[in-house]
């Protein structure tokens, strides 16, 4: 039991109003007992005294959040520690100390440092705290300085029915007591030392009750209280705050899935906010703590290519390989294409890649580059400039033959293709035009450019007898013949007459070569409903 101490007294010379001696009817009187007398051990060193006090506080009144904080201070047991913060936390949430304390608690832990009773930094702004508790100015347990009239005020006996002068002379210092024991002995007074219970006696371990009851002491139930403190983390996307209770807890319980899963979206959440922010070695290293906790993830192992590959293709940028810079981010913008600014960065490397190659001559390069550039940024008006330019270059237009009056008209409705020159029909064919989700435009346009095998890179394609008509976005719709899909096959065969296309008008591959054969740069073409 907390030993029952004399009162400690205010600046008038009155009992502190926080001190209930024997007799008290009131159970907030007495906790306020039991705290100061804590205070008083826990200030002078005596531990395992204050721990008794705040032992028995914390089972007589387990709602007084104080109790808890003090018992955590006492303990040089890590967990125990743990608990008695996680307790305090639950009494009082927003308590600015007990989460200072908290944290300071889980750095030792997870540093695998022991705790030293009262040596905690946190043990200064608690003793404060008491003293503002206590109502008055700290006195400490041997501090005996008489108050104004020089006289202390009578103590009540304490609960053991000792007198009130024999409780206050019980907490005379050890020095004063050598000094009356050879007084009273060369005195004859008879009165030996061993007269008064307990003095000079070191307390016995054993008679040291254990923790109350409502303490915890499993780490399952440690654990349960961190789940508030982690969801509250994960909500605010304080990633470094969720890892670190996170790691924790997954060193307590490492058999935990529930604790290595929330681990482990929490590292990929971490290293993409660290993406985002342009800290692209940091996030691969949080990567890699996410590798070493789940090895076989294939999230984790997609994630950790993923940024190895855009740390790469930015080197790359940097130094100007736009070839090696567009194949690295080209994986990484297939992998997601929202990751950071891939699909900015990806565009930048065709579209510098484009430009290098044309300035070497070579143009059929430079064309596939700006169409890959096109494909990733369609409202990339530069590549778009620059995909024009090399097209006339490749395709010249020629000089149109002033005596046809050649003309393509396109019924969506039937799904027919018409060829004139003049007001005789030329040629006929059956065609198809664009599905609903991607439908052919009507208006009046002309053929822009002619290429014997167009690719299209969106969808991987080749398009022979190609006739280039009107923009949509960075894309070209024309007229060609059937697609040809990368393994040979065709694509759409059996289906002419049917809107099944990617907003292009397609012919059958004989139809194709003979328009392709016939029409020039600047007939006119009629698309209708």
């Amino acid at each position: 039991m907390c030993p029952q101490e004399a009162p400690m007294v205010t600046d008038r010379g009155e009992p502190s109003p926080f001190h209930a001696g024997a007799g008290s009817a009131s159970p907030a009187r007495d906790g306020e007992a039991r705290f100061e007398a804590g205070v008083r051990a826990a200030l002078a060193g005596r531990v395992d005294q204050a721990r008794r006090c705040f032992q028995d506080l914390a089972a007589a009144a387990p709602q007084d959040a104080e109790a808890w904080l003090w018992l955590a201070a006492l303990t040089p047991n890590t967990w125990e520690a743990l608990s008695c913060l996680t307790r305090a936390l639950e009494l009082a949430p927003q308590d600015p100390l007990a989460r200072q304390a908290l944290r300071w608690v889980r750095g030792r832990l997870a540093a695998g440092q022991a705790l030293e009773p009262m040596q905690a930094p946190f043990v200064r702004d608690l003793a404060a705290r008491a003293r503002s508790r206590q109502g008055g100015a700290e006195r400490g347990p041997s501090d005996l300085t008489p108050p104004p009239g020089g006289q202390f005020p009578e103590a009540p006996e304490a609960g053991d029915g000792r007198p009130g002068w024999l409780a206050r002379l019980l907490r005379l210092p050890g020095r004063l007591w050598t000094g009356l024991g050879a007084l009273l002995l060369v005195l004859g007074l008879g009165l030996g030392v061993a007269a008064l219970p307990g003095l000079g006696q070191p307390p016995n371990p054993e008679s040291i009750p254990p923790l109350p009851s409502p303490l915890p002491t499993a780490p399952e139930a440690w654990l349960q209280a961190q789940w508030p403190l982690v969801e509250e983390a994960q909500k605010a996307a304080r990633w470094t705050e969720a890892i670190a209770l996170l790691e924790e807890m997954h060193a307590a319980a490492p058999a935990d899935a529930l604790v290595r899963e929330a681990l482990l979206g929490a590292y990929l959440a971490q290293a993409r906010a660290l993406v985002a922010q342009g800290y692209l070695e940091e996030a691969l290293r949080t990567v890699d703590r996410a590798v070493a906790l789940s090895p076989q993830d294939a999230r984790v192992q997609q994630e950790r290519e993923a940024a190895r590959l855009y740390v790469e293709g930015m080197e790359r940028h940097r130094a100007g390989d736009w070839a090696g810079a567009a194949a690295a981010l080209r994986q990484v913008y297939a992998m997601d294409p929202a990751y950071r600014d891939v699909r900015e960065m990806l565009y930048s490397a065709y579209l510098n890649l484009g430009l290098a190659q044309r300035a070497a001559g070579d143009l059929g390069a430079a064309r596939r580059a700006l169409d890959q550039a096109l494909e990733v940024y369609p409202e990339g008006e530069e590549a778009r400039a620059h995909y024009r330019e090399v097209m006339v270059i490749l395709f010249p237009t020629p000089t149109p033959t002033p005596t046809t009056q050649k003309r393509i008209e396109v019924d969506i409705s039937e799904q027919h293709f018409y060829a004139y020159e003049g007001e005789r029909l030329v040629y006929s064919f059956v065609c198809s035009t664009g599905a609903a989700s991607s439908p052919t435009v009507p208006g009046h346009y002309q053929v822009l450019d002619k290429i014997p095998m167009a690719y299209a890179s969106t969808w991987n394609l080749k398009m022979p007898y190609w006739l280039g008509i009107y923009w949509s976005g960075g894309l070209e719709n024309g007229i060609h013949a059937l697609p040809i899909l990368s393994n040979g096959q065709i694509l759409w065969d059996g289906y002419l007459g049917q809107r099944v296309s990617f907003g292009c008008i397609i012919l059958s591959t004989e139809a194709a070569q003979l328009i392709y054969e016939w029409a020039e740069v600047g007939t006119p073409v009629i698309i209708r409903e």
